[in-house]
């Protein structure tokens, strides 16, 4: 999701945390941006005066890094403390867009050592806005602008002042976009007929539509780069009052314009403190687009169209049948007791929440301490909402359309904050002072939500190289379209592919495969044109184990996760599959060895008793004896045993001399 950032000269750092991995943040190393016209910058386009055009750079890390204008050899270097805020002026000539459909060399690339957060203000007495300023890792190829619709009224001395405008910065060379506006433009570009610009890397391409009344109303303008070149493109309007029926509260809006891909569905709308009411628009993507809040069906668009409504209510529930850009717009002073001026923010979908957020407030003297924020939650989730470490669940109450939501808006002193949650909040901050305002979204995931890969139901974008998916497991991916399509293709990196919005694949050998899924489909030209997801994983290997064993006949084995009684002499192998570390199958083979039970014969005859290995016997008969063996296995020993006993009995004899008897001669 794309976040806006209000900052000026005294405003605090503002980092976003997204803690989902590989999911897009505002935070990055690569930036380009640059500035629109301002209708009030003296009310002509000659340069100097009180115009100044500014970037704010923050850092969680020191780092340091560098602003160039590519084409005319301008630079400037800046360094950040961890925490801390860099703040660079711009010179008027770098990156200030005064004329329409004029290819410039005002484009700025911002490069720093480090993830950085930047935002850039353009102020003017009596005018400004701000915003942040997004990565390249989150700027596409593709967009539908959104402005607001020109008053009926005009600033009296202000040449073509009011009107709304759009511009694009290329960030490569050779970048052909192709523009199809929605109304005539100041160049005389007619409406919906394409044309197409070529610019290379940090030319700047500015485009102010042609009438100053509501037929100058850019939004719905289409535009397209070619071989998926990214731009950078910024929408809003040279000035604008909200509503057009007012003849004060003039002021300069803007917002980095969000690719298609981060659009949602369900939104939860919040009205902002002390003004009397919002305006909300609503930009489709796909035609019959039907639009719902609070559960009834308000209006149905097609793609390019617009939907406006005010929202007087405290909050409401949209939900669009396919994905839209909604964005709220405050009122012009005249209508709130002088409080605040048009600002213009956008509402990230409810899909898009981020769990922790640090943001700052800007401050000028007409804000005061004016500040505000509105909180948006999952109602499950309000009991783990905090705002600078306080839990604030007392303070919500529930989303008109939609119980499952709940809203707070708190005030705010002037300085950093942080907000926290469990699962994640949607939240914008804005101020509202005398005849001043301002308003930016605080921070939201960037989950591709009109196009979307998933893995084993794992969206791709939080997907890790870290991660591990099973080898010659069954893998299911699966395209999530919200937009017709010719077909859906898929390369899965090992010379395989499929096409279908679902397919199962089973890789054959383990590593790191990239799997690449492009959607075909027809363009506003009705020509064929493709888009690109793609997603790297890794494959555990397959983790095979042997062990060698041996087990004694009769005996039952146990060891390395198996069990086995051996009633046979044979030897054996067993296998088993058990889970690794990371929950993937590995085979473990166990050969085991049965040794066998020996067998020995031996016979006795004894007077009275035998001991014989530690037994003694006392009667004859036959027995065994169970003995280790040297091989740690039983052996049997088998005895027969004679046992005589000891008794007296007397001879009676007689000799001379002497007698022999049983070997012994007596002589006496």
């Amino acid at each position: 999701m794309r976040i806006k950032f209000i900052l000026s000269a005294l405003c605090l750092f503002v980092v976003s945390i997204v803690v989902t991995a590989q999911v897009p943040s505002t935070e990055g190393t690569e930036f380009w941006m640059s500035f629109m016209k301002n209708g009030f910058y003296q009310c002509n386009d000659s340069g100097g005066g009180d115009n100044n055009l500014s970037l704010r750079i923050s850092a969680k890390e020191a780092c340091t890094g560098t602003v160039v204008n590519p084409n005319t050899n301008w630079s400037t270097s800046f360094s950040v403390t961890a925490g801390g805020l860099a703040s660079i002026e711009v010179p008027y000539a770098q990156a200030y867009n005064a004329n329409s459909e004029m290819v410039e060399n005002k484009g700025l690339k911002i490069t720093s050592t480090d993830t950085i957060s930047v935002y850039f203000a353009n102020e003017v007495t009596n005018s400004f806005d701000a915003a942040n300023i997004l990565p390249i890792e989150t700027i596409e190829d593709e967009y539908i602008i959104q402005c607001y619709i020109p008053s009926y009224n005009s600033i009296s001395n202000c040449n073509n002042a009011n009107r709304s405008s759009f511009l694009i910065v290329a960030t490569q060379d050779g970048t052909l976009v192709d523009i199809t506006p929605s109304v005539v433009t100041m160049a005389g570009h007619q409406a919906n007929i394409p044309f197409t610009v070529s610019l290379n890397e940090g030319q700047s391409y500015h485009v102010i539509s042609g009438a100053s009344n509501t037929q100058g109303d850019l939004s719905g303008t289409y535009i397209k780069a070619r071989d998926g070149k990214k731009i950078a493109v910024f929408n809003g309007n040279v000035t604008a009052t909200v509503p057009i029926t007012m003849d004060n509260g003039w002021d300069h809006i803007f917002e980095q314009a969000i690719s298609m891909k981060y659009w949602g569905k369900t939104f939860a709308v919040t009205k902002s403190m002390v003004t009397a009411y919002d305006v909300v628009r609503l930009t489709a993507s796909v035609d019959g687009t039907e639009i719902r809040k609070n559960d009834t069906l308000v209006s149905t668009i097609n793609r390019f169209q617009t939907y406006t409504f005010d929202l007087t209510a405290l909050s409401c529930y949209i939900e669009a049948s396919q994905p839209v850009a909604v964005y709220l717009y405050q009122i012009s002073n005249g209508l709130s007791n002088g409080n605040g001026d048009p600002s213009m923010v956008w509402i990230s979908p409810t899909e898009q929440i981020i769990k922790n957020i640090t943001f700052g407030t800007y401050n000028i003297q007409e804000i005061g301490n004016n500040h505000y924020v509105n909180i948006v939650s999952n109602a499950g989730d309000v009991s783990t909402v905090t705002l600078d470490g306080v839990n604030i669940s007392q303070y919500f109450s529930t989303v008109t359309g939609n119980a499952d939501y709940k809203f707070a808006r708190r005030p705010l002193n002037h300085g950093t904050h942080t907000l926290t949650s469990l699962r994640g909040v949607v939240a914008h901050v804005y101020g509202l002072g005398q005849a001043e305002g301002y308003a930016y979204s605080v921070g939201a995931s960037m989950l591709n939500l009109t196009q979307s890969m998933y893995v084993d139901d794992i969206n791709s974008e939080q997907v890790s190289i870290r991660d591990k998916f099973c080898y010659l497991d069954n893998h299911e991916f699966r395209a999530d379209v919200r937009y017709n399509y010719v077909d859906i293709k898929w390369n899965f990196g090992d010379g395989t592919t499929a096409t279908g919005e679902v397919v199962t694949k089973k890789f054959n050998s383990p590593g790191t495969r990239t799997v690449r899924m492009w959607v075909r489909w027809l363009n506003n030209y009705n020509l064929l044109d493709s888009t690109e997801t793609s997603v790297s994983i890794r494959l555990t290997n397959l983790e095979l184990k042997t062990y060698n064993d041996v087990v004694c006949y009769g005996d039952t084995y146990s060891g390395h996760g198996f069990t086995i009684n051996t009633p046979i002499y044979e030897d054996m192998t067993e296998q088993r599959t058990v889970p690794n570390i990371m929950g993937c199958d590995s085979v473990v083979t166990l050969n085991l060895t049965v040794l066998p039970i020996t067998h020995g014969y031996e016979e006795y005859e004894v007077c009275n008793s035998l001991t014989l290995n530690g037994q003694t016997f006392t009667q004859s008969g036959s027995y065994e004896q169970t003995l280790t063996g040297a091989s740690g296995c039983d052996s049997i020993l088998h005895l027969d045993v004679t046992i005589y006993n000891y008794r007296n009995f007397y001879i009676s004899a007689t000799a001379c001399d002497s007698y022999e008897w049983n070997d012994h001669t007596y002589t006496s």
